[in-house]
């Protein structure tokens, strides 16, 4: 409901009106609908959007800088004392579940992780806290604003001469004529949020690796 309401700049009015009238928590707001939101260049919502929560990031995701780095260092470090595979699964299907696949279970959102690189852990978690520095092929997300307001954000699931098809993060398929595009865009940003392992707790993190790491689903 919340990127819906995010894609037309008077949807998206309303809802940061309700946020800053406090009938909605501000804390209650998905990050994806936040970079939703930042996609809107009317003043009005821009402006809001500023007040409530903050100017836009430098764009440096794309970049593996040394914050990230030492991220990467302080999670390796935790993950290294093993855990268990079939709690890390659990924790898989609330987390990550809803973008990628493992195993034959998940979403088509993200790329699917089973046949992946999985035993470096570096590697992964530098995909997880930088999502954006390396953007695997068929994955690259778009920016589509559409001759009716609004303003759609996906991975590109099919398309031909007539029809394009988003697939957004919530793993919806919209469908956008193409006479209907008034502005079509590539993202170098990543669909996948960062900070998706801000919360985790340490026994969590280490069972979701050591689920991650299988070679074969747990039992």
């Amino acid at each position: 409901v919340q990127l819906v309401l995010a894609s037309r700049a008077e949807w998206a009015m309303r809802l940061l009106q309700e946020i800053e009238n406090g009938k909605i928590e501000r804390s209650a707001i998905a990050r994806e609908t936040v970079d939703k939101l930042r996609q809107h260049d009317d003043e009005k919502v821009v402006s809001l959007m500023e007040k409530l929560f903050g100017k836009p990031r430098e764009s440096v995701a794309t970049l593996v800088t040394a914050e990230t780095l030492a991220e990467v260092a302080r999670l390796a470090a935790k993950v290294k004392d093993g855990g268990n595979p079939l709690k890390g699964q659990a924790v898989f299907a609330q987390r990550c579940g809803n973008c990628h696949a493992i195993f034959g279970q998940g979403g088509r959102v993200g790329p699917d992780l089973t046949s992946y690189k999985r035993d470096d852990l570096d590697v992964m978690l530098i995909n997880i806290t930088a999502p954006s520095a390396e953007i695997r092929e068929g994955f690259e997300s778009y920016f589509i604003k559409t001759k009716d307001g609004r303003r759609l954000t996906g991975i590109l699931a099919q398309q031909d001469k007539q029809l394009i098809v988003l697939r957004g993060a919530d793993g919806q398929d919209t469908s956008v004529p193409r006479d209907q595009i008034e502005l079509q865009k590539l993202l170098r940003q990543s669909l996948m949020p960062e900070g998706i392992l801000n919360d985790i707790s340490d026994d969590d993190l280490r069972n979701l690796f050591a689920f991650l790491r299988s070679s074969q689903p747990p039992k």
